[in-house]
């Protein structure tokens, strides 16, 4: 599944990866570079930072899922990853926020 699976996988190892990289027809090396941290979706806009409550640990931070509207961590990773991102700009974020509605 979706981004619980990923964030038992980032935690505690598991066959996320291998499952993944299957469904993407890839490999695990591949699909383990498909994080939040680089997903069109993944807002880190200086707007959506000063929301997030502060830093969480030294692997990442904390940034807002456009596609599934949550705030996640930039070292997970779900199903619905797509290249692009991350969202590191006002004018990007306010255009995710209008498409939201």
């Amino acid at each position: 599944g979706g981004r619980a699976s990923a964030g038992r996988s980032y935690l505690v190892g598991g066959d996320f990866w291998e499952k993944i990289a299957e469904k993407w027809n890839t490999t695990v090396d591949a699909a383990m570079q498909s994080r939040c941290a680089n997903c069109v979706a993944f807002d880190v806009s200086p707007q959506m930072l000063e929301c997030m409550p502060g830093n969480v640990d030294k692997d990442g931070i904390l940034g807002y899922c456009w596609m599934h509207h949550f705030k996640c961590h930039s070292a997970r990773s779900c199903n619905t990853w797509a290249k692009g991102g991350p969202i590191d700009d006002d004018e990007t974020s306010n255009s995710w926020a209008e498409k939201s509605k």
